[in-house]
This record gives structure tokens, C-alpha cells and sequence, in this order.
């Protein structure tokens, strides 16, 4: 990877950027970006120091990777621009439901393709995604993604039949959590702490205990039964969510989120 160009200047796009950037993947001179919106691309050249231009085509020519980061009613357009400058290219695609085949049917050769779920913790480079892998692709392409994908968070590979589960799963799961952060809040408050306070204490724990799971070796099980003394507040307070069948609403949720993805996937 010498230039890498971005089809798509938006928020997904712009943390990326500042990720490569900050792991120093690609120098500034060499990454390019293209967005419809001049005020977009223009602003990513001011902060970033890349280069960047109104013209999807250009970014193809001049690059030898393409991260395309339209949004999915865009993509085959944007295919179609960039298909007659698209040759050894590594393309990586993050639009939500579509498929590899389709990305590879639209540039109409051989090209190596990979697809990304990543989620909008990006943002604050604390990005969970999944990656899949196409046809193409070799195993020098994977390791290439997972570099750009692991300098925003976590990326792990999987197979593309497998994508509509990593979206139920992490693509949707920020909601979830943000939805349980809200739970506890009102909660709080209703027992009696001030909101200002509530949240802070309820935040922090939340980051406290995805932290400590992600640097124990222990089942997140294991660390519950850890903190769960017999006869305390914890079980007491478990007891009432096992009674209330709180991991089949999880999984329900799951569930859900993954079957309105295929759905989604089909009707594009």
C-alpha cells in the first residue's frame, strides 16, 4: 500500500484518516479523498495534510488501494465512475449490505475485495469490526485491512456469510450498551442520586468493566460470578434479571438486528 484514496469524506472516513495517520500507515502526502461536498474533502485537506478532490475517478488513478466509505445507495454509482481506472487495485468496501459480488460484478474483473463492518466508536478510535474476505483477495490483502482497521480499535476477520451477525452484534451493539447506560441513569436517579451524578457513576462503570474484560483472560461470566458474593446486592440484583429473562431479551435483540440486516442486504 503506497496511496491509499478514500471515496467518501464522512465521519467513518475521517476517523480512519486520523487513525492511519496516527499509527503512521501512510504519510499524509499519499492518501487522497473524494466527496461530492467540496466543503468535506476541502476540510480533511486543511486538518489532515492529505490531498483531496471532488473526483471519485482521479482518486482511483492515482491510488492502488480505494476504501470506499459511501453510503450504500451511492456505492453502485460510485462503482461505475471508478471501474474503467480500477485495475490491481485493493478494494475495501464499509457500506452496510452489500456484498462482495456486488462490488466485484459493478468493477467487472478480477479484483481483490474486501468487506468492513466497522461500528461509530471510530470515532474515539475504539472501533470494533469485522472483516471478510473475497474471492481475490490474498492473505497479504487481509493483513493489509487489519492494519488500517486495528489502527481505530479491534478488527477481526470473518466470513462475509457471517457479516449480518457482526452487525447485530457490533455495528448495532453501541445502541445497546448506550440503551443499558440510560437504564442505569433513571435507575439512579430513581433511588435517589442527583442525574449529573448517576450518569458519571454509571458511564465510568460501564467503561471500568469493558475495560477489565478486555484485559482478563477470565469469561466474562467468570468476572460476574467474581463480583457476585451469595447473599449480597449483586445477587440480589442478578436474581432479578435472570427472573425478568434478561440474556433471551438479548438474544431476541440479537436476533432481530441480524434478520433486519439479511433483509436489508436483499432489497439492495
Amino acid at each position: 500500500m503506497t496511496r491509499l484514496g478514500f471515496i467518501g469524506g464522512g465521519n467513518m472516513a475521517e476517523a480512519l484518516i486520523a487513525g492511519i495517520i496516527k499509527a503512521k500507515l501512510v504519510e499524509p502526502g499519499r492518501i487522497y479523498v473524494s466527496d461530492i461536498k467540496d466543503e468535506r474533502w476541502k476540510h480533511l485537506t486543511a486538518r489532515y495534510k492529505v490531498l483531496g478532490t471532488r473526483d471519485s475517478a482521479e482518486v482511483a488513478r492515482e491510488c492502488d488501494t480505494i476504501l470506499l466509505c459511501v453510503k450504500p445507495q451511492n456505492i453502485r454509482q460510485v462503482l461505475e465512475e471508478i471501474a474503467g481506472n480500477v485495475g490491481d487495485h485493493l478494494v475495501i468496501t464499509i457500506a452496510a449490505g452489500v456484498s462482495i459480488k456486488t462490488v466485484e460484478g459493478k468493477l467487472g474483473r478480477a479484483v481483490p475485495v474486501i468487506r468492513c463492518m466497522p461500528n461509530t466508536p471510530a470515532s474515539i478510535m475504539e472501533a470494533a469490526t469485522g472483516i471478510a474476505r473475497g474471492a481475490h483477495a490474498t492473505s497479504q490483502h487481509v493483513d493489509t485491512v487489519l492494519k488500517i482497521f486495528n489502527s481505530i480499535g479491534t478488527a477481526v476477520v470473518v466470513d462475509e456469510s457471517k457479516m449480518d451477525a457482526v452487525t447485530a452484534v457490533s455495528g448495532s451493539g453501541p445502541a445497546y450498551v448506550f440503551y443499558m447506560i440510560e437504564a442505569l441513569v433513571e435507575a439512579g436517579v430513581e433511588q435517589g442520586l442527583a442525574p449529573a451524578d448517576a450518569r458519571e457513576l454509571a458511564v465510568q462503570t460501564v467503561c471500568g468493566a469493558s475495560r477489565m474484560a478486555s484485559m482478563m483472560v477470565e469469561d466474562p461470566a467468570e468476572l460476574r460470578k467474581k463480583v457476585t458474593s451469595p447473599g449480597g446486592t449483586t445477587e440480589a440484583a442478578i436474581k432479578v434479571l435472570e427472573e425478568r429473562e434478561w440474556k433471551n431479551i438479548m438474544h431476541e435483540a440479537v436476533k432481530a438486528a441480524r434478520v433486519r440486516s439479511e433483509e436489508l442486504a436483499q432489497a439492495s
